[in-house]
This record gives structure tokens, C-alpha cells and sequence, in this order.
């Protein structure tokens, strides 16, 4: 056998192996990304935001920019973490923040505008333990007894043995008269920068429902998304406890 004629059964072989194992493997075909349950929630930085609302169980407060670009904490009260030498809380004079105040919100800021969800969900879905309960408020996210399934509405057989759901309803995840409500304000479109009625109009929000059984995720949705974000506890936490005081808000973890 020539050295020619080698190569060229080499080659041959080579050719049909790969279609062998791509038909019987895939092997050359493109996978998807895994799933690594990192969702971020907003693409915005802290850098990018001038206001951000909070509300949480009736009681409201926002974090604002002064003329310095720093941060302060103004309640529903209309008074002021902090001010300016001379100034009185009844004053139309700008606001100012503390330094230390200022580096303290624009932090939480930060890590709030990086929120990451574990899961996404239509309003179809509901979550099943490991003993096939399905809860209107329920599973687990963090441990692999919890899956995400179809939402069955009921029905005379399962009536008995089984909670009811309105499929389409938001209710079933706390998310039909939200507690906790975030809206977040643009430093380009802020009053200051101009008049445009746009400037009144959040740049996102995001509403805060029940949350999960193990008290360690929020339902969670964004308006204008159909979608419904599993989002550690301790992301809102943390913001409604800068926000009301920690004595006013869950704690960043479940107490044990």
C-alpha cells in the first residue's frame, strides 16, 4: 500500500467515525449554556441611580443624591438622617449627607443593583417538595427538595387533598398587594438634570412578596416582566433594615 493510499484511509476512518459518534452522541452539536442560577435583576450600577423608594408594609422612605452626589437616607416623616450645618428639617436648603452615611447607602446601593436571582418562573409554575406538596408560598430553594412544575388548577378530585390556585393569579406568591415595593430613579433623567415628564417615571421597580417556606427566598417580580425571580433573603433585607432600622426589618438570615 502506497503512503498515499494510507492517508487517504486514514482520513476515510476519521470521517466516519466522527459521523458515527455525532449520530449516536451529539457530540459536535452546540449545548447550551449550564444552569448556574445566576440571573442578575437589573442593568443598571449604583452609579446610574439618583433615587430609589422604598416601601415596606405601609411605611416609605428613599435614599437621594445631594448636590455632592452623596447619598442620605430621607423618611417618610420628611426628615433627614442628616444635614447641613444650619439647616432645619422644614429648610429649603439643599440636602447634605455625612460622609460615613453616604459610603454606607452607596455600598448597600451597590450590592442591591448587583441582586441575583437563583430561579425564574412563569405564573403557570409552582414549586413541589420532596413529598409532592405543592405550596402556594412553598419549596425550598437552596437544597435540592424542591422542583418547579406545572400549575394544575383544581379540580373536584384534588380539591380535598390539595390547596387551591388560581394559575394566573399572583396572589399564591404574596405578589397580588406586595408588601415591599423598590423603585429605582435614573441620575440622567433626575429633575435636576431635566424637565422632562420621563424624569418622574422609575427607571425599574421591583415588588416583594411572601416568602418561601424555608425563610430564606422572596417571590419576586419586576414591573413590566411576566416573569416571577426566586431572590435571597438577604437582599432585601438589608436595604429595608439601611432603610426603617434593623429592629424594623427581617433579618438578613432566618433565626434559628
Amino acid at each position: 500500500m502506497t503512503y498515499r493510499s494510507l492517508v487517504t484511509w486514514v482520513v476515510f476512518l476519521s470521517l466516519t467515525l466522527g459521523i458515527i459518534a455525532h449520530e449516536a452522541t451529539d457530540i459536535f452539536k452546540k449545548q447550551p449554556p449550564p444552569k448556574t442560577g445566576q440571573l442578575p435583576m437589573f442593568t443598571f450600577l449604583e452609579k446610574h441611580l439618583w433615587k430609589v423608594e422604598v416601601l415596606y408594609q405601609g411605611k416609605f422612605a428613599f435614599f437621594q443624591r445631594d448636590d455632592r452626589g452623596r447619598w442620605f437616607l430621607h423618611d417618610g416623616s420628611h426628615t433627614h438622617e442628616s444635614l447641613s450645618p444650619g439647616s432645619t428639617s422644614d429648610s429649603q436648603e439643599p440636602h447634605f449627607s455625612e460622609a460615613d452615611l453616604s459610603l454606607k447607602i452607596e455600598e448597600q446601593l451597590k450590592m442591591t443593583a448587583r441582586m441575583i436571582a437563583d430561579r425564574k418562573m412563569s405564573l403557570n409554575e409552582t414549586v413541589i417538595d420532596n413529598r409532592g406538596h405543592r405550596h402556594n408560598v412553598g419549596g425550598a430553594n437552596y437544597s435540592d427538595d424542591i422542583s418547579i412544575a406545572p400549575c394544575e388548577a383544581e379540580t373536584e378530585e384534588s380539591r380535598s387533598t390539595e390547596a387551591s390556585f388560581n394559575c394566573s393569579s399572583l396572589e399564591r406568591f404574596g405578589l397580588e398587594n406586595p408588601p415591599i415595593i423598590l423603585s429605582f430613579y435614573s441620575l440622567t433623567f433626575s429633575p435636576r438634570e431635566t424637565n422632562e415628564p420621563s424624569s418622574l417615571l422609575p427607571l425599574a421597580t421591583l415588588y416583594a412578596g411572601d416568602m418561601l417556606p424555608s425563610k430564606y427566598t422572596y417571590y419576586t417580580k419586576k414591573g413590566g416582566d411576566p416573569y416571577i425571580y426566586l431572590i435571597p433573603r438577604y437582599f432585601i433585607a438589608m436595604l429595608l433594615a439601611l432603610a426603617f432600622g434593623e429592629d424594623q426589618a427581617p433579618s438578613p438570615m432566618p433565626e434559628k
